[in-house]
């Protein structure tokens, strides 16, 4: 069967085919609640067992590259779901039902922040010690990649704040700011960096930390999860706790560089802000999922703070020239406003 959907309808079609195909057919599906992207979650139960099903379609979203990754994290010693039958070509993949407690849902309930950040940190620390997992074929977190991300900000969030998209030359400013801000960066050992390493995609299974939402993982900066983890979009952290956190990570990599390390966190800190601004600003415009623009003003004081650092200069100083004002979520536009307003050409103000 190698047909593809063309519709919402046709995707139903495929999906119960697959739940079929896996010998599913007769249980309960339970749709959960969607997340950022794409993908979509389901629960199959009957009697007393239970498997998790992810829809990823394959036109936004890449199944293959999540069975890849469960892969090496395994054979890395790192714990993630287990994988019970797939069809990446059509990107279902039906997989262990870990249950519900992520990590967001056990701080809710009153868990110990300081014991599950050191889980989660223990964790970090297996994997950036092991040296075969960024011997793989998985791309590099490389400048290309660093900018795509990093221009999110200036394609989304600033276009929203002033009302239609930047001038050219503004936004080969911002390029060339993180093109510095990239060529000063001292050299560490590369790992695989997840990516998206935060409480909602770590839950706590039979005393272990399992990790979630890996798909988009490369080889890069070992301090990009770390400051995933420690500076979070989503929720406020305990500042001692996050210092002390911190520096168990830093002590229990001897060989690390403490400045050059410091030197990618505060680099990597402020891409992924960038990145971050941007993505939930497109959440709200191109797929009308405003949830996630309470988040806004934490993702900006976060960037604030990091670009205030001395390896942020050349994007500190662009914001100085450019008049940047880092507010947040307060638009002067209505969302139809802005969708119109930014498919017009570069306005021709500088910023």
């Amino acid at each position: 069967m190698n047909r593809k959907p063309d519709n919402l309808a046709d995707r139903e079609t495929l999906r119960k085919e697959f739940i079929g195909r896996c010998g599913w057919g007769d249980a309960q599906v339970l749709p959960l609640v969607p997340d950022a992207s794409f993908r979509c979650y389901y629960r199959l139960t009957r009697a007393r067992e239970s498997v998790m099903l992810m829809d990823a379609p394959p036109e936004q979203e890449n199944a293959r590259a999540f069975l890849k990754v469960t892969e090496l994290l395994a054979r890395a010693g790192i714990r993630v779901p287990a994988i019970h039958a797939s069809d990446p070509l059509h990107g279902f993949i039906l997989m262990e039902d870990l249950g519900d407690e992520t990590f967001t849902a056990l701080l809710q309930s009153g868990a110990s922040e300081r014991d599950l950040y050191d889980q989660a940190v223990s964790v970090l620390l297996k994997l950036h010690g092991n040296r075969e997992v960024v011997h793989t074929d998985l791309g590099e977190y490389n400048f290309e990649a660093l900018l795509r991300e990093a221009r999110l900000f200036v394609e989304w969030y600033l276009p929203a704040t002033r009302g239609g998209r930047l001038s050219r030359e503004c936004e080969s400013g911002y390029d060339e700011a993180w093109q510095l801000i990239y060529q000063g960066l001292p050299d560490l050992p590369p790992t695989l960096v997840v990516r998206d390493y935060h409480v909602d995609n770590l839950m706590l299974v039979n005393g272990q930390c399992v990790l979630l939402d890996y798909q988009d993982a490369l080889v890069g900066s070992p301090a990009y999860d770390v400051v995933s983890l420690l500076e979070d979009a989503r929720r406020d952290i305990d500042a001692k706790m996050a210092h002390d956190v911190l520096e168990r990570y830093l002590g229990g990599r001897p060989g690390l560089d403490r400045r050059d390390f410091m030197h990618h966190y505060a680099a990597w800190g402020a891409q992924r802000h960038c990145k971050v601004a941007g993505i939930f600003t497109r959440l709200w415009l191109r797929d009308n999922k405003p949830a996630y623009l309470r988040h806004l003003s934490r993702v900006l004081g976060l960037l604030q703070k990091n670009v205030e650092k001395p390896p942020l200069e050349p994007l500190r100083q662009w914001f100085v020239d450019n008049d940047i004002i880092l507010r947040g979520g307060e638009f002067e536009f209505s969302r139809g406003e802005l969708i119109k307003l930014m498919e017009n050409e570069p306005t021709d103000f500088s910023i």
